[in-house]
């Protein structure tokens, strides 16, 4: 019977750790360990930063033989492409999976950049020791659990996200024209008015009027330049706001609900909870 190329690799690897739980919304980590062994890498809903933590000497990716692994070096393995790999030993690595939805809301809020400028190289085993700390700093928080501060979590997770996204991405630069998104200007204008609203919840109608389309072609281009629809988007918003006065204010909960747009209390618990995978009051007791 012939198998995919992920079934492949899960049939070859042991899945040492997976770490699923608190930070619903933050790039999911695993820890593999594989033996001698040629395997295919294949993952199609995510992108994948992978760092060799023991041996891996002398493996290699079948189309760069003579590029050989190491302790410390790390693969980027864009979204959905598809690579073989010779596998000379036992070696034990760290994936690190992220979405191309985490990847535009970084992109689009952080950077202020449309997400189709980002594209993640291929790279096989890079040296890069900014990038290798913060993902070992990620994996330790991930080992300590329920000890661990959901802001310390979070902050190594960004932190790798634009180390990603500003030294180990191809493509466009920033200033081409690119078909049927917003420019960069109406885009800095859209994002600042709705971190600037008085509104919790502008309007489409409102966003669509500070850049001069219909609510319609509106909603279309932001899409293509932000990977996120603009409802999307406003609730992400609006819950990183949350997670601010949760830490940086004395505010109750009520109020909090209240000044970022929520109808109520517990709509904005059920929805905190799906985005960061805990409750408002324990995000607030874990910072």
């Amino acid at each position: 019977m012939k198998h995919d190329s992920h079934t492949a690799f899960l049939e070859a690897a042991t899945n040492v750790a997976e770490h699923t739980g608190k930070g619903a919304d933050l790039p999911k980590a695993a820890l593999w360990s594989v033996d001698r062994n040629s395997i295919s890498y294949k993952k199609d809903g995510y992108h994948t930063l992978s760092l060799y933590l023991k041996g891996g000497e002398n493996s290699y990716r079948h189309d760069q033989a003579s590029n050989k692994g190491q302790v410390g070096r790390l693969c980027i393995m864009p979204k959905g492409q598809e690579t073989s790999w010779e596998i000379v030993g036992p070696i034990n690595f760290a994936h690190l999976y992220i979405s191309d939805e985490q990847l535009d809301f970084f992109t689009s809020r952080t950077l202020e950049r449309d997400s189709r400028l980002i594209n993640l190289k291929d790279t096989v085993y890079e040296q890069d020791e900014i990038l290798r700390t913060l993902m070992l700093k990620r994996l330790k928080l991930d080992h300590e659990g329920a000890a661990t501060s959901l802001l310390a979590k979070e902050e190594a997770t960004n932190e790798i996200l634009y180390r990603l996204t500003t030294n180990h991405c191809s493509g466009a630069v920033q200033g081409s024209t690119l078909k049927g998104g917003l420019s960069y200007i109406q885009l800095k204008k859209v994002m600042a008015f709705v971190d600037e609203s008085t509104c919790a919840t502008p309007s489409l109608e409102d966003m669509a009027e500070v850049v001069g389309l219909s609510p319609f072609h509106f909603a279309r281009m932001f899409k293509k330049s932000c990977g996120l629809s603009p409802a999307s988007f406003v609730m992400r918003h609006r819950l990183e706001k949350v997670k601010d006065l949760l830490v940086n204010s004395d505010k109750c909960l009520a109020s909090i609900s209240a000044v970022t747009g929520f109808a109520q209390q517990s709509h904005m618990t059920e929805r905190f909870k799906r985005y960061t995978g805990t409750t408002p009051a324990r995000w607030r007791k874990g910072a």
